[in-house]
């Protein structure tokens, strides 16, 4: 009994995945990756400041900033697909151990996320125009599987993806976050934080 009610949690936690990553809960996807670099960052906020306009872009209106939120995933990596399989795959199995799967945990480094984060903003530049780039703040979530640290030295030059036009570009992961440009039009709070690797203090909550 222990074994089937171990299954029958793990499919009810992987429908709820399943709902969750659909298209219908796009704009709360979006405001949790904003809560999350606010919280890497340090920022203090109340869950009102954190809105999802009526009209997009941008995706999140946040603390003075205007943020666009794209997610860069492994090459292939299909999110919404991913949790369906898994849910498949639970729901055929009577053994708990064909739930476990090994993997070796990797590093990464700030200039491979950089150079991530560049490559999907280059790829932008043909979607919004220079024009609404000027106002928007760009926020990757990144979200590599199996990566458990990164390489905070050197940092890298961020002159190209300062080029791109954005009022500023910055990602999140884990308990990091950065910055890498922002333009003087940018909010106080984040111009301050450009070019800085910042880490989640455990225990600090919102206000």
């Amino acid at each position: 009994m222990e074994d089937d009610k171990f299954i029958q949690d793990r499919i009810a936690a992987l429908e709820e995945s399943v709902e969750y990553f659909g298209s219908a809960k796009k704009a709360e996807r979006e405001r949790w990756v904003v809560r999350s670099f606010l919280e890497n960052m340090n920022i203090q906020y109340a869950e009102e400041d954190i809105v999802s306009p009526d009209q997009d872009p941008p995706d999140v209106i946040a603390l003075g900033c205007s943020f666009e939120v794209k997610e860069i995933l492994d090459p292939g990596r299909k999110r919404h697909k991913e949790y369906k399989d898994k849910l498949e795959k639970a729901k055929k199995i009577t053994d708990p151990q064909d739930l476990l799967t090994s993997f070796t945990p990797k590093y990464s480094s700030i200039t491979e996320i950089y150079q991530q984060c560049l490559a999907e903003a280059e790829k932008l530049n043909f979607k919004y125009a220079l024009r609404g780039r000027k106002s928007m703040d760009l926020l990757f979530y990144v979200n590599l599987e199996y990566i458990f640290g990164v390489h905070e030295e050197p940092y890298p030059d961020v002159s190209e993806i300062q080029s791109c036009g954005w009022r500023s570009v910055s990602f999140v992961k884990g308990q990091i976050a950065c910055c890498f440009c922002a333009t003087e039009n940018a909010p106080d709070w984040l111009r301050g934080a450009v070019g800085y690797i910042q880490h989640k203090a455990w225990g600090r909550d919102s206000v």
